[in-house]
Protein backbone atom coordinates (compact mmCIF):
# COMPACT_ATOMS: atom_id res chain seq x y z
CA UNK A 1 0.00 0.00 0.00
CA UNK A 2 1.43 3.45 -0.88
CA UNK A 3 2.49 5.85 1.86
CA UNK A 4 5.20 5.90 4.56
CA UNK A 5 6.49 2.59 5.89
CA UNK A 6 5.76 3.66 9.47
CA UNK A 7 3.91 6.38 11.35
CA UNK A 8 5.02 8.37 14.37
CA UNK A 9 2.91 10.57 16.67
CA UNK A 10 5.60 13.18 17.27
CA UNK A 11 6.28 13.56 13.56
CA UNK A 12 2.54 13.90 12.88
CA UNK A 13 2.12 16.59 15.54
CA UNK A 14 5.09 18.52 14.18
CA UNK A 15 3.80 18.14 10.61
CA UNK A 16 0.34 19.45 11.42
CA UNK A 17 1.68 22.63 13.04
CA UNK A 18 1.72 24.45 9.71
CA UNK A 19 -1.82 23.22 8.92
CA UNK A 20 -3.02 24.45 12.33
CA UNK A 21 -1.29 27.80 11.79
CA UNK A 22 -3.36 28.32 8.64
CA UNK A 23 -6.57 27.11 10.29
CA UNK A 24 -6.60 28.88 13.66
CA UNK A 25 -9.33 31.50 13.85
CA UNK A 26 -7.65 34.90 14.10
CA UNK A 27 -10.61 36.63 15.76
CA UNK A 28 -10.82 34.05 18.53
CA UNK A 29 -7.04 34.09 18.97
CA UNK A 30 -7.08 37.87 19.25
CA UNK A 31 -9.83 37.63 21.88
CA UNK A 32 -7.60 35.24 23.85
CA UNK A 33 -4.67 37.64 23.54
CA UNK A 34 -6.82 40.56 24.65
CA UNK A 35 -8.11 38.59 27.62
CA UNK A 36 -4.59 37.69 28.71
CA UNK A 37 -3.46 41.30 28.31
CA UNK A 38 -6.37 42.50 30.46
CA UNK A 39 -5.16 40.27 33.29
CA UNK A 40 -2.32 42.75 33.73
CA UNK A 41 1.28 42.16 34.69
CA UNK A 42 0.68 39.57 37.39
CA UNK A 43 2.36 36.16 36.86
CA UNK A 44 -0.12 33.86 35.17
CA UNK A 45 -0.69 30.17 35.64
CA UNK A 46 -1.46 28.52 32.29
CA UNK A 47 -2.43 24.86 31.92
CA UNK A 48 -2.30 23.31 28.47
CA UNK A 49 -4.03 19.94 28.12
CA UNK A 50 -3.06 17.60 25.31
CA UNK A 51 -0.03 19.83 24.90
CA UNK A 52 1.59 17.69 22.20
CA UNK A 53 4.94 18.97 20.98
CA UNK A 54 4.77 22.53 22.32
CA UNK A 55 3.41 24.37 19.27
CA UNK A 56 0.85 26.38 21.25
CA UNK A 57 3.47 27.48 23.78
CA UNK A 58 5.66 28.72 20.93
CA UNK A 59 2.79 30.69 19.34
CA UNK A 60 1.87 32.38 22.63
CA UNK A 61 5.46 33.09 23.63
CA UNK A 62 6.44 34.55 20.28
CA UNK A 63 3.41 36.85 20.46
CA UNK A 64 4.63 38.11 23.84
CA UNK A 65 1.74 36.66 25.86
CA UNK A 66 3.94 34.55 28.16
CA UNK A 67 6.42 36.70 30.03
CA UNK A 68 6.55 34.98 33.41
CA UNK A 69 4.49 32.87 35.77
CA UNK A 70 3.93 29.16 35.27
CA UNK A 71 3.04 27.08 32.20
CA UNK A 72 2.04 23.44 32.71
CA UNK A 73 1.99 21.03 29.77
CA UNK A 74 -0.18 17.97 30.32
CA UNK A 75 -0.19 15.05 27.89
CA UNK A 76 -0.50 11.28 28.12
CA UNK A 77 2.30 10.76 25.57
CA UNK A 78 5.74 11.06 27.16
CA UNK A 79 7.50 11.19 23.77
CA UNK A 80 5.45 14.23 22.78
CA UNK A 81 6.28 15.91 26.08
CA UNK A 82 9.98 15.25 25.51
CA UNK A 83 9.74 16.98 22.14
CA UNK A 84 7.77 19.81 23.74
CA UNK A 85 10.56 20.32 26.25
CA UNK A 86 13.03 20.61 23.36
CA UNK A 87 10.75 23.11 21.57
CA UNK A 88 10.36 25.21 24.72
CA UNK A 89 14.12 25.30 25.24
CA UNK A 90 14.67 26.34 21.64
CA UNK A 91 11.91 28.96 21.75
CA UNK A 92 12.92 30.54 25.03
CA UNK A 93 16.63 30.32 24.25
CA UNK A 94 16.24 32.36 21.08
CA UNK A 95 14.48 35.18 22.94
CA UNK A 96 16.00 37.51 25.52
CA UNK A 97 12.68 38.30 27.23
CA UNK A 98 11.30 36.85 30.45
CA UNK A 99 9.80 33.38 30.21
CA UNK A 100 7.49 31.33 32.43
CA UNK A 101 8.66 28.28 34.28
CA UNK A 102 7.43 25.19 32.44
CA UNK A 103 6.36 21.88 33.96
CA UNK A 104 5.66 18.67 32.04
CA UNK A 105 3.02 16.27 33.37
CA UNK A 106 2.13 12.88 31.85
CA UNK A 107 -1.46 12.51 33.02
CA UNK A 108 -5.08 12.36 31.96
CA UNK A 109 -6.47 15.85 31.32
CA UNK A 110 -9.67 15.65 33.38
CA UNK A 111 -7.98 13.94 36.31
CA UNK A 112 -5.27 16.61 36.37
CA UNK A 113 -7.84 19.42 36.42
CA UNK A 114 -9.81 17.74 39.19
CA UNK A 115 -6.68 17.35 41.30
CA UNK A 116 -5.68 20.98 40.73
CA UNK A 117 -9.13 22.23 41.77
CA UNK A 118 -9.09 20.09 44.92
CA UNK A 119 -5.64 21.44 45.80
CA UNK A 120 -6.69 25.04 45.16
CA UNK A 121 -4.05 25.44 42.43
CA UNK A 122 -6.28 27.35 40.05
CA UNK A 123 -5.33 28.51 36.55
CA UNK A 124 -5.72 31.85 34.83
CA UNK A 125 -5.85 30.18 31.41
CA UNK A 126 -6.63 26.60 30.40
CA UNK A 127 -5.93 25.48 26.82
CA UNK A 128 -7.00 22.29 25.07
CA UNK A 129 -6.31 22.07 21.33
CA UNK A 130 -7.87 19.26 19.27
CA UNK A 131 -8.90 17.61 22.52
CA UNK A 132 -12.61 17.86 23.32
CA UNK A 133 -13.68 15.17 20.84
CA UNK A 134 -11.72 12.70 23.02
CA UNK A 135 -13.36 13.75 26.31
CA UNK A 136 -16.84 13.80 27.76
CA UNK A 137 -17.79 17.42 27.14
CA UNK A 138 -19.86 18.03 30.29
CA UNK A 139 -17.36 16.28 32.58
CA UNK A 140 -14.46 18.18 31.05
CA UNK A 141 -16.14 21.59 31.25
CA UNK A 142 -17.10 21.03 34.88
CA UNK A 143 -13.49 20.14 35.71
CA UNK A 144 -12.17 23.12 33.75
CA UNK A 145 -14.61 25.54 35.39
CA UNK A 146 -13.60 24.31 38.84
CA UNK A 147 -9.89 24.64 37.98
CA UNK A 148 -10.17 28.23 36.67
CA UNK A 149 -9.89 31.39 38.72
CA UNK A 150 -12.83 33.82 38.46
CA UNK A 151 -12.25 35.76 35.25
CA UNK A 152 -10.10 32.93 33.87
CA UNK A 153 -10.12 31.86 30.22
CA UNK A 154 -10.69 28.48 28.58
CA UNK A 155 -9.30 28.31 25.03
CA UNK A 156 -10.30 25.29 22.94
CA UNK A 157 -9.07 25.60 19.35
CA UNK A 158 -9.21 23.02 16.52
CA UNK A 159 -12.26 21.21 17.95
CA UNK A 160 -13.62 18.80 15.33
CA UNK A 161 -17.22 19.34 14.32
CA UNK A 162 -18.83 16.96 11.97
CA UNK A 163 -17.42 17.14 8.46
CA UNK A 164 -14.54 15.44 6.66
CA UNK A 165 -13.92 15.90 2.94
CA UNK A 166 -11.54 14.04 0.62
CA UNK A 167 -11.53 14.95 -3.07
CA UNK A 168 -11.45 13.99 -5.88
CA UNK A 169 -13.77 11.04 -5.38
CA UNK A 170 -13.82 8.04 -7.71
CA UNK A 171 -16.51 5.97 -5.98
CA UNK A 172 -19.05 8.26 -4.28
CA UNK A 173 -20.93 5.45 -2.52
CA UNK A 174 -17.76 3.90 -1.10
CA UNK A 175 -16.37 7.29 -0.09
CA UNK A 176 -19.55 8.19 1.79
CA UNK A 177 -19.57 4.81 3.52
CA UNK A 178 -15.96 5.20 4.63
CA UNK A 179 -16.42 8.74 5.98
CA UNK A 180 -19.68 7.97 7.78
CA UNK A 181 -18.12 4.88 9.35
CA UNK A 182 -15.04 6.87 10.34
CA UNK A 183 -17.20 9.46 12.09
CA UNK A 184 -19.06 6.59 13.71
CA UNK A 185 -15.85 5.35 15.34
CA UNK A 186 -15.46 8.81 16.90
CA UNK A 187 -19.00 8.65 18.26
CA UNK A 188 -18.42 5.15 19.66
CA UNK A 189 -15.44 6.24 21.77
CA UNK A 190 -15.82 6.21 25.54
CA UNK A 191 -13.80 7.77 28.33
CA UNK A 192 -12.04 5.47 30.85
CA UNK A 193 -15.09 5.79 33.13
CA UNK A 194 -17.48 4.82 30.32
CA UNK A 195 -18.89 8.22 29.33
CA UNK A 196 -19.50 9.21 25.71
CA UNK A 197 -16.89 11.54 24.25
CA UNK A 198 -17.56 14.68 22.23
CA UNK A 199 -16.98 12.57 19.14
CA UNK A 200 -17.66 13.83 15.65
CA UNK A 201 -19.80 16.78 16.78
CA UNK A 202 -17.66 17.99 19.66
CA UNK A 203 -17.62 21.63 18.52
CA UNK A 204 -21.37 22.19 18.63
CA UNK A 205 -21.63 20.15 21.86
CA UNK A 206 -19.06 22.47 23.39
CA UNK A 207 -21.08 25.58 22.54
CA UNK A 208 -24.20 23.98 23.99
CA UNK A 209 -22.58 22.81 27.23
CA UNK A 210 -20.50 25.89 28.12
CA UNK A 211 -23.40 27.80 29.79
CA UNK A 212 -24.42 24.68 31.69
CA UNK A 213 -20.95 24.56 33.22
CA UNK A 214 -21.32 28.12 34.51
CA UNK A 215 -19.04 29.59 31.84
CA UNK A 216 -19.63 32.26 29.20
CA UNK A 217 -18.75 31.95 25.52
CA UNK A 218 -16.43 34.88 24.80
CA UNK A 219 -15.68 34.09 21.16
CA UNK A 220 -16.13 31.29 18.65
CA UNK A 221 -15.36 30.74 14.98
CA UNK A 222 -14.39 28.29 12.28
CA UNK A 223 -10.88 26.83 12.18
CA UNK A 224 -11.22 24.27 9.42
CA UNK A 225 -8.25 22.47 7.96
CA UNK A 226 -8.10 23.09 4.20
CA UNK A 227 -5.21 21.34 2.48
CA UNK A 228 -4.86 21.39 -1.30
CA UNK A 229 -2.04 20.84 -3.78
CA UNK A 230 0.04 23.81 -4.86
CA UNK A 231 2.51 23.69 -7.74
CA UNK A 232 1.71 20.01 -8.20
CA UNK A 233 2.30 18.91 -4.61
CA UNK A 234 2.59 19.82 -0.96
CA UNK A 235 5.40 20.83 1.39
CA UNK A 236 7.16 17.72 2.71
CA UNK A 237 5.69 17.92 6.21
CA UNK A 238 2.19 18.44 4.84
CA UNK A 239 2.60 15.39 2.60
CA UNK A 240 3.38 13.31 5.68
CA UNK A 241 0.44 14.89 7.54
CA UNK A 242 -1.95 13.82 4.77
CA UNK A 243 -0.61 10.27 4.69
CA UNK A 244 -1.03 10.09 8.46
CA UNK A 245 -4.67 11.26 8.22
CA UNK A 246 -5.43 8.49 5.73
CA UNK A 247 -3.70 6.04 8.07
CA UNK A 248 -5.99 7.23 10.89
CA UNK A 249 -8.95 6.18 8.73
CA UNK A 250 -7.31 2.83 7.98
CA UNK A 251 -6.55 2.10 11.63
CA UNK A 252 -10.05 3.08 12.71
CA UNK A 253 -11.85 0.93 10.15
CA UNK A 254 -9.66 -2.00 9.05
CA UNK A 255 -11.22 -4.29 11.69
CA UNK A 256 -14.72 -3.40 10.51
CA UNK A 257 -15.54 -6.31 8.19
CA UNK A 258 -18.47 -4.50 6.55
CA UNK A 259 -16.40 -1.47 5.54
CA UNK A 260 -13.37 -3.60 4.68
CA UNK A 261 -15.40 -5.81 2.36
CA UNK A 262 -16.99 -2.73 0.77
CA UNK A 263 -13.57 -1.65 -0.49
CA UNK A 264 -11.70 0.08 2.34
CA UNK A 265 -8.30 -1.16 1.22
CA UNK A 266 -8.92 0.13 -2.31
CA UNK A 267 -10.08 3.50 -0.92
CA UNK A 268 -7.02 3.90 1.34
CA UNK A 269 -4.56 2.91 -1.41
CA UNK A 270 -6.22 5.33 -3.81
CA UNK A 271 -6.02 8.22 -1.36
CA UNK A 272 -2.33 7.57 -0.61
CA UNK A 273 -1.68 7.52 -4.36
CA UNK A 274 -3.52 10.84 -4.80
CA UNK A 275 -1.23 12.37 -2.17
CA UNK A 276 1.90 11.10 -3.90
CA UNK A 277 0.62 12.45 -7.21
CA UNK A 278 -0.24 15.84 -5.69
CA UNK A 279 -3.99 15.53 -6.28
CA UNK A 280 -5.70 15.11 -2.89
CA UNK A 281 -7.81 17.88 -1.37
CA UNK A 282 -8.54 17.41 2.33
CA UNK A 283 -10.86 19.44 4.56
CA UNK A 284 -12.01 18.97 8.14
CA UNK A 285 -14.52 21.31 9.76
CA UNK A 286 -13.48 22.53 13.20
CA UNK A 287 -14.28 25.29 15.69
CA UNK A 288 -12.17 27.51 17.92
CA UNK A 289 -13.95 28.41 21.16
CA UNK A 290 -12.96 30.81 23.95
CA UNK A 291 -14.91 30.70 27.22
CA UNK A 292 -14.63 32.83 30.35
CA UNK A 293 -15.41 32.07 33.97
CA UNK A 294 -17.49 34.92 35.42
CA UNK A 295 -16.00 36.96 38.25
Amino acid sequence: MPGPESYNTVRYLKAKTAVDDDALNGRVYDALAQGITEMGDKPLRVIELGAGVGSTFRRLFERGLLSGGEYVMVDLDSESLAEAERVVGETVGSNSGAAPSVDYVAQDAVTYLQEQAEAGRLADVIIGQALVDLLNVAEFLEAAANALRPGGLLYLPITFDGETVFEPTVNTVLNGHVINSYHGTMDDRRTPNGLATGGSKAGRALLEEIPRAGLETAAAGSSSWVVYPQDGGYPEDVTYFLHHIINFVWEALNHNSVVFNAGLEEWVAGRHLQIEQGELIYMAHQLDVLARKPG
